[in-house]
């Protein structure tokens, strides 16, 4: 056998020894595009998924883009644009660094929305999560937005945030066009002069700026003076820049203005908002339930779990209280109630079982938590709020502060213990916690060997296939382990 035929057998995803790496060089940096991943260069990867065919997605993090393993061990990157240098981004013209999201940050940034994944901007995307209809989800952290990318087109879009750095979220009660947008705009302009009383700018629910006409608005029913006021707009503007056409400019019929179209405004359900009109704070991971419906975003800032229904973009929360928004920590205030009146303490990790159960890395109280599916009920499946110290020989149900956490066909939970160095078990049937991988030592070692006898550095993500084997983001090693458990 040559070293080429050699290295693909051993670069492949396929069946081979019990934990080894399968993609990255060890050495921090971006390369090795559209060649063996085992010899590519990844920068702290953090999170990583699968999907129904054996792809591998991981957010390569410091990279600020998302790469992609298939089956034969090829790696390509699917999101993103590659630094050109080492912490840097290369930016797309037209980009602006000098304001945030960019400001003051070592690559990254915000660009892309429409467009080709490829040529978007991330900034430091540490979650993903793929569905069965070919979509991939990024909560993309420091742009504070949850981002789409369709794997048939390769086209980005963002669901979910408004990459406004703030806690909370807008308003339930503001109103929107069917389209998702604010007050009607959309609209095809009625006819009339144009005055400062009889244009207002607003704002899009894609944060951009707009018009809406007095005549349009009065003719649909709505009270004009009640339309883009508070901080959503800077007031009237001057008839120079609406946006009517010539031709609608020279439409002056005489009596009341005529209404050419409008779209019919909708509003947010009780409890429910627009995901694209509602702040997140550092969104740090995502998950999809089995319908491929739901979207699920650990809003780790806001110390909240939110719920987006895929179909009508209305979000709202399902785990959390606000009373800690914007802190992302609270003290727990215990199980068997409500989820959405329940503390979370920085809520890094999420999953989602087949029967729609959410699991959650409540990190700094030391558990993982059920949302129950039927009642929406929380209580702690693993972990007793002791923070676990590894001890050669010794297991505990205690745990330490987990970050990645995925859940198997069986209902079983992996959890990734990123201060010991270890992949964790929690066994549904028996409830016990046990240690998959990871000796406790931190670095680098056990190529081919049992995973209790492999040292691990600060692994963050953690995924599992349809046939058991798990797979590992062994974060501080800048590699992607598997493991034929």
């Amino acid at each position: 056998m040559g070293r080429e035929e050699r290295e693909e057998k051993e670069g492949s995803m396929g069946n081979r020894g019990l934990i080894r790496t399968i993609a990255g060089n060890g050495e921090p940096g971006y390369s090795g595009d559209g060649g063996l991943a085992i010899h590519a260069g990844l920068n702290e990867p953090k999170s990583l998924t699968i999907d129904q065919d054996g792809n591998l997605y991981i957010a390569d993090s410091e990279n600020h883009v998302i790469r992609k393993v298939d089956p034969r061990g090829i790696i390509s990157t699917i999101a993103g644009t590659p630094p050109t240098m080492p912490g840097e981004a290369s930016v797309p013209d037209g980009v602006d660094c000098s304001s945030p999201p960019m400001a003051g940050k070592t690559g990254g940034g915000f660009a892309g929305d429409g467009g080709p994944a490829t040529t978007a901007l991330l900034n430091f995307p540490s979650g993903v999560a793929v569905d069965e209809r070919g979509h991939l989800f990024i909560a993309d952290t420091y742009n504070h937005r949850v981002r789409k990318v369709d794997l048939t087109t390769g086209i980005i879009t963002t669901v979910a945030g408004t990459g406004v750095m703030e806690a909370g979220f807008e308003d339930e009660h503001a109103e929107y066009d069917d389209q998702g947008s604010r007050y009607g705009i959309g609209a095809t302009p009625g006819q009339g002069e144009e005055t400062e009383d009889n244009v207002k700018m607003v704002k899009t629910s894609s944060g951009e700026w707009t018009f809406i006409y007095k005549d349009v608005a009065e003719a649909a029913g709505k009270d004009w003076e009640s339309i883009g006021g508070g901080e959503e707009t800077p007031g009237p503007v001057a008839p120079l820049e609406s946006p009517r056409t010539k031709e609608q400019k020279e439409q002056k019929a005489p009596g009341p203005a005529k209404l050419i179209q409008i779209q019919p405004l909708r509003k947010a359900p009780p409890g429910m908002y627009f995901a694209l009109e509602t702040e997140l704070l550092e969104p740090n991971a995502v998950a999809v339930d089995p319908t491929g419906t739901l979207l699920y975003i650990a809003d780790l800032g806001n110390a909240r779990i939110w719920r987006v229904d895929l179909g009508t973009g209305f979000i709202e929360v399902v785990a959390g209280t606000e009373k800690t928004a914007g802190t992302g920590e609270s003290e727990y205030n215990g199980d068997g109630q409500p989820a959405i009146q329940a503390t979370l303490s920085y809520p890094y990790g999420l999953a989602v079982d087949l029967e729609g159960n959410i699991y959650i890395a409540d990190t700094f109280a030391f558990r993982v938590r059920r949302v129950a599916h039927a009642t929406g009920l929380i209580e702690t499946v693993a972990g007793d709020g002791k923070e676990f110290y590894f001890e050669p020989g010794r297991d505990s149900q205690s745990i330490a502060r987990p970050y990645g956490i995925a859940v198997d066909a069986h209902g079983n939970l992996y959890i990734t213990d990123a201060t010991n160095h270890l992949i964790r078990k929690w066994e549904r049937t028996t409830g016990r916690v046990k240690t998959m991988a990871g000796n406790g030592m931190e670095g680098y070692t056990g190529e081919d060997s049992p995973p209790l006898a492999t040292s691990l550095n600060y692994p963050t993500g953690v995924c599992v296939d349809h046939n058991g084997a798990m797979y590992i983001a062994d974060t501080f090693n800048n590699r992607i382990r598997k493991s034929e458990c």
